[in-house]
């Protein structure tokens, strides 16, 4: 085995680790927020909306800023963007955990959401450079799956940190491992060039039958990367009796109904607060819900058909 090939794969392997662990660190701090939200609600005594307002700053930051972090490492260099982001990321979560108000907390959040932006542009970038062809499928499969650890890894330690210390110094904690990332990916991050990426193959014919095709492909991974983003995380649970089947909000969006047909009843949830403020006993299994344009008035039936 050539020298030449020896540091090509410890480069891959370089490149891989550090993608990965920006990946599950940064995916980890983005999911943490959905931890914090119902505790910053009682601490600052928020509605619905200000938790609405806080999620938006962090991830509209992030989204909004990935193009600017591509634009800055083409002109730093991926490892000093990638590492002052990392460190920001961090950074947002110790801020948030010294902030006295609303203010200060989506200030932290916007912070957070800044050095966010960095990991999947770059990231996935460095994985490209690194991983020619077809080997790019797995090293990009192992990419996606330690973003998948992260979410789940994070979330589950600031939960158990909870427990023994208070929220402010548990979040703290977490985000001075920022700073020590950043360090490790600076140091630890292979130093690609241009040249250094995958020459493009010979056209064949082939090649030529499948490049209309092709040329969809970006559009597409777009489109499922907004919807995935779109509809795959919860905010917040609220409990209602065994069953719950049918839903409906109020046009003044203050209040919702669900149907439970396990347990015959309507619950009214206000949509401040997130708490069930009553609940009306009905017939047995009611389905769905809707609401007629009468003030007031309601229907019970299977899929909200009018009665």
């Amino acid at each position: 085995m050539t020298a030449a090939v020896v540091g090509t794969k410890r480069d891959e392997n370089r490149a891989l680790g550090v993608a990965c662990g920006a990946h599950a660190l940064h995916d980890g701090y983005t999911d943490l927020i959905y931890v914090m939200l119902p505790i910053w609600q009682n601490e600052f005594g928020l509605g619905f909306a200000a938790l609405g307002l806080m999620k938006t700053v962090f991830s509209g930051t992030l989204a909004g800023f990935q193009i600017p972090a591509g634009l800055l490492a083409e002109r730093f260099g991926t490892a000093i963007v990638l590492a002052l982001g990392t460190a920001l990321a961090g950074l947002g979560y110790v801020f948030a955990g010294l902030s006295t108000g609303v203010i200060t907390l989506v200030g932290a959040l916007f912070i957070g959401g800044l050095g966010a932006s960095t990991q999947h542009p770059l990231a996935s970038s460095l994985i490209a450079h690194a991983f020619a062809g077809s080997r790019s499928l797995k090293a990009l499969g192992t990419y996606n799956f330690a973003g998948d650890i992260g979410k789940m890894t994070l979330p589950a330690a600031a939960a158990l940190l909870f427990v023994v210390l208070p929220w402010r110094q548990a979040l703290m904690l977490l985000g001075s491992f920022g700073a020590i990332a950043a360090v490790a990916i600076y140091i630890a991050i292979p130093r690609f060039t241009d040249r250094d990426a995958a020459a493009p193959r010979k056209s064949s014919g082939k090649a030529h039958r499948h490049g209309v095709a092709r040329a969809y492909g970006f559009p597409l991974l777009l489109s499922i990367g907004v919807i995935d983003s779109a509809t795959n995380q919860e905010i917040r649970t609220i409990p209602v009796p065994d069953g719950p089947h049918g839903l409906v909000i109020t046009p003044d969006g203050r209040k919702v109904y669900v149907s439970s047909d396990g347990a015959s009843t309507v619950s009214v949830i206000d949509t401040r607060s997130g708490h069930v403020i009553r609940s009306i006993g009905v017939g047995s299994s009611p389905h769905g819900l809707a609401f007629f344009p009468q003030p007031g008035s309601y229907s019970l039936g299977h899929n909200g058909v009018y009665r």
